[in-house]
């Protein structure tokens, strides 16, 4: 991704848990669109071939629908019923979709870890106003808006980096993302989270 998608600095970074594997089921996108930058992350349940497979049908769809659906909730209407025509009973994606239009953030989730805002030293959750299931379960998302700050930073993640552990103990996301993601540029704090994770959990990854 990047550096640049419309007015913002963006950058990426996919980690496989796998060392033979270059990618699985996590997903992310970021467009340029008439409706403002909207982004994508997700992450597919399970593991393998199938695993990519509904994460390239999710990121296919949304990169249809981002520029043709005005509301951020029509394109999640979409995407539940590509995962819903394309999986089993028990398959599902979280995801969380973003859009920044004229310095205003509109996030809508569907059971994914929520992302950090980084402001002033601070890492702020922007948890969702009501809690709706991932992708696949017909989620009913409320959108949450938030006025974007000179400086502000956006971390998104998956449960990969949420959920690492080290003798139990989960990596401090929220603790240590201002200091690690709140200066310099942003492909730089990214590589330094990924330095850091990697030596929370003593190089050994579960996830993606």
């Amino acid at each position: 991704l990047g550096p640049q998608v419309g007015s913002l600095s963006i950058a990426g970074r996919y980690v496989s848990a796998t060392a033979a594997a270059d990618i699985g089921g996590d997903l992310y996108e970021a467009l340029d669109t008439p409706y403002g930058v909207r982004i994508i992350i997700g992450d597919v349940r399970g593991k393998g071939l199938d695993a990519v497979r509904l994460a390239s049908i999710v990121l296919g769809s949304y990169r249809h629908v981002a520029y043709e659906r005005s509301d951020l909730r029509a394109i999640v209407s979409d995407l539940d019923r590509a995962v819903a025509r394309s999986v089993g009973e028990e398959d599902f994606v979280t995801a969380v979709l973003l859009e920044e239009r004229g310095g205003t953030l509109t996030i809508v989730n569907c059971g994914h870890p929520a992302p950090l805002l980084l402001r002033r030293g601070r890492a702020i959750p922007l948890d969702p106003p009501v809690t709706a299931p991932p992708l696949g379960f017909m989620p009913v998302v409320q959108p949450r808006v938030e006025r974007l700050e000179p400086a502000d930073r956006v971390l998104l993640f998956t449960d990969g980096l949420g959920e690492a552990r080290r003798d139990g103990e989960f990596f401090p996301t929220a603790e240590r993302a201002w200091g690690l993601l709140g200066h310099g540029r942003v492909a730089d704090g990214l590589a330094s989270l990924e330095t850091a994770l990697v030596e929370w959990v003593r190089g050994r990854l579960d996830d993606d």
